[in-house]
């Protein structure tokens, strides 16, 4: 009997070592689940937090970088706008060079005509091989200044007005 009980108690007891270690190796395997499950949630929790503080980051960098883009723009319009007035400003100088070419041109003619007008008017008198008196070297000096201050400032009094020359006075001969 003695081995009859021992042999049921035994089995009895060996199915309840095996059930306890069982559950007691389900519980270990079930602790080690939990754990691990709690140490991802927390690193998921933790890269959340990450990933939270990094859009913010990014979410004002693209705001920094929306007003800079909108700064950029509003520099190039000014820009575009500066460029425009200088390339109307360039035209502007190339027609009014292109005038003044023009009338320096008419001066230089009126500046010959004149010239070869005293020279007609010496020879009519006959007198291209006398001497002219001072008063009268005078007086052509003073109308050539005029003449030249009349051009320089041509542009300051009207052009046209400054360009006409006045009749010299007829000289006589003697």
């Amino acid at each position: 009997m003695f081995s009859e009980i021992t042999f049921t108690s035994w089995l009895k007891r060996a199915v309840a070592t095996a059930l306890c270690a069982a559950l007691l190796l389900l519980g270990h395997k079930g602790y080690v689940k939990i754990t691990d499950h709690f140490k991802h949630v927390a690193e998921l929790e933790s890269a959340n937090d990450t990933l939270t503080t990094n859009n913010k980051t990014l979410t004002g960098n693209n705001s920094t970088l929306k007003s800079s883009l909108s700064e950029q723009q509003a520099q190039l319009v000014t820009l575009q706008q500066t460029l425009a007035k200088r390339e109307k400003d360039r035209q502007e100088y190339v027609l009014k060079q292109a005038e003044l070419e023009q009338e320096l041109e008419k001066l230089k003619e009126d500046s010959q005509n004149e010239i070869d007008e005293i020279n007609r008017a010496i020879l009519l008198a006959g007198i291209n091989h006398t001497a002219l008196p001072a008063s009268v070297i005078r007086v052509l000096r003073d109308k050539a200044r005029a003449v030249n201050a009349r051009s320089r400032d041509g542009h300051k009094a009207g052009g046209a007005a400054a360009s006409e020359s006045a009749g010299l006075p007829t000289l006589s001969g003697g």
